[in-house]
């Protein structure tokens, strides 16, 4: 679980500007068939001005993760591809987000 994460004040180029993957780093399944599901809340990006190759990368559609509470505020991203919030996130608020394409 990863939960009430905020970055600030954070500008660049970047290859993602938002990925959100199920976690499989360290799980060992000892005969369990399905893989557990990863959990992400209350996540805030303040002040953020990134250009990027794909804004919002979130594979599988929300199959492998759990994500509830989503800020974006005063966020600018130019970016190739991905350019909409996927609708598997929960309770998004957002305030002068503007995400355009390259």
């Amino acid at each position: 679980l990863y939960e009430y994460v905020t970055v600030e004040d954070a500008k660049g180029t970047v290859d993602h500007f938002f990925n959100v993957s199920g976690w499989t780093q360290f799980f060992d399944a000892k005969g369990r068939a399905d893989i557990p599901v990863s959990r992400a809340e209350q996540v805030a990006l303040r002040r953020c001005d990134f250009t990027c190759g794909t804004c919002f990368d979130m594979p599988g559609g929300g199959r492998d993760y759990h994500f509830d509470g989503l800020t974006l505020e005063e966020v600018c991203v130019r970016a190739s591809e991905g350019l909409e919030l996927p609708g598997c996130v929960q309770n998004v608020t957002q305030k002068n987000v503007s995400v355009t394409r390259l």
